[in-house]
């Protein structure tokens, strides 16, 4: 933050709390309750993208929960879901390619 105020680059602080009620309309919602928004929003399964599973408690692994805060917090930033088939589709070849290029390092 110093470093932005420093060389007077704007940025917004969006706290969690914001992130959870916009995707969720419950500001304490759990990683899974926004995931579920996320596929209703989109029509994407991410499990299925990134071919995992739920960790042991239950709450999305660390790409899909990093995926989902994005979309959300770009939603917020554009005042609206982001639905257009084009961006969303753009987005998903992406993350199909980052996909394909972390099975192949494991």
């Amino acid at each position: 933050r110093h470093k932005l105020y420093s060389k007077k680059i704007k940025y917004v602080e969006i706290p969690p709390t914001t992130v959870k009620k916009y995707a969720s309309g419950n500001g304490r919602a759990h990683k899974q309750e926004m995931t579920i928004q996320f596929q209703k929003q989109t029509g994407v399964d991410l499990y299925s993208l990134f071919d995992l599973t739920e960790s042991k408690n239950g709450e999305p692994p660390s790409p899909i929960n990093d995926v989902v805060d994005a979309y959300f917090i770009a939603s917020i930033v554009l005042g609206k879901p982001i639905t257009h088939a084009i961006i969303v589709d753009d987005i998903m070849n992406k993350l199909k390619e980052l996909s394909n290029a972390r099975k192949r390092v494991t």
